[in-house]
């Protein structure tokens, strides 16, 4: 068995204001001979936006007529990291001022034909007005995304 440590925390970011990978801990020990599982993805929330570099980036998908609500009692998450259990990063939502969802695919994933039933159950849950902290906004899409990725899932 193999191991490598992966760690971005020598990476400079030109862009200001965003919070580099190491920051929100984004090391990880990975086990080259296990295959990405992606049932019950782990999901991570930060306050901070994070905003992949491009070179790790594998697609950019921008959710058509996903919506996630800000929080009015406590500070909005501002991504959301959907990781397997080796915490190998499998996507990061962020949204904009508009608070459209962009997705961040950091795996050799097909999300594109997933997009409808994220688009239906974002839709169900009313993550578009949903304000509580955590469960609402942008965690809400994030479930609604790790609900769709997982292959176990009955909608």
């Amino acid at each position: 068995m193999v191991l490598t440590c992966v760690s971005l925390a020598g990476s400079a970011w030109p862009v200001a204001g965003h919070m580099p990978f190491s920051q929100v801990g984004l090391h990880s020990v990975v086990q080259q001979d296990d295959a990405l599982s992606l049932t019950s993805l782990n999901i991570r929330l930060s306050t901070r936006p994070v905003h992949p570099p491009d070179g790790l980036t594998y697609n950019r998908l921008v959710l058509p007529n996903v919506h996630a609500a800000k929080s009015m009692i406590a500070p909005s998450p501002q991504a959301a990291i959907l990781e397997d259990d080796a915490r190998r990063r499998v996507v990061v939502l962020t949204h904009d001022s508009n608070n459209q969802v962009t997705a961040h695919v950091l795996q050799d994933i097909a999300l594109g034909p997933k997009i409808p039933s994220v688009v239906q159950c974002v839709k169900a849950r009313q993550c578009a007005i949903d304000r509580r902290p955590m469960v609402g906004g942008l965690g809400c899409v994030a479930v609604c995304l790790q609900q769709a990725l997982d292959p176990q899932h009955q909608p």
